[in-house]
């Protein structure tokens, strides 16, 4: 038995959701019986984000609540440059993979945004097409990078040595170069 599944929604202010609701039950039902099931309403949901022992498992949700949720689960974890996204079809495993940091235009040409969600999101996409060892190369990059304290605007704190706080250039260079 893997992690639980988190049907999360509003069906306690909005009707649809009892509707989304009766779906999530039937496909557990038929589908995945030997996973636990359980529903949150959106905003609990978001205020576990941040007790993570009490939130854990895979959330299902509509793409309006799992916009916000995953934006505050990534800040939670350091920052929106820091997340990577996919959204797979289960029926046909066409795939769609992007960061989840947006396009930043606050950030544009100025060398600050992080580009490590990014570069995750090619491991992410490399693994779903079967490539385990670029995934794990890139991965093993980004991991060592970080480990040796190289850090981005974001995610530098007021301890890091200055000397490694890199832009978005020097960021990705540093991790190809361990490709």
């Amino acid at each position: 038995m893997g992690l639980p599944v988190i049907c999360v929604d509003k069906a306690n202010v909005l009707s649809r959701y009892v509707f989304w609701r009766k779906i999530c039950q039937k496909i557990h039902e038929q589908e995945f019986v030997d996973v636990a099931l359980f529903f949150l309403y959106v905003d609990s949901a978001n205020a576990l984000l941040f007790t993570p022992e009490k939130l854990r498992g895979v959330i299902a949700c509509g793409n309006a609540h799992g916009d916000i949720l995953s934006d505050g689960a990534a800040e939670a974890m350091g920052s929106l440059g820091m997340m990577c996204s996919s959204a797979i079809n289960p029926d046909t495993n066409a795939a769609m993979f992007e960061s989840g940091a947006g396009t930043a235009p606050l950030l544009a040409r100025q060398d600050k945004a992080n580009p490590i969600g990014r570069i995750l999101t090619a491991a992410m996409m490399l693994r779903h097409i079967g490539a385990e060892n670029g995934a794990q190369a890139i991965e093993f990059a980004v991991n060592k990078v970080l480990l040796q304290g190289f850090r981005t605007f974001d995610i530098a704190s007021n301890s890091d040595d200055p000397k490694k706080i890199l832009g978005t250039k020097a960021m990705g260079e540093k991790i190809f170069c361990f490709l």
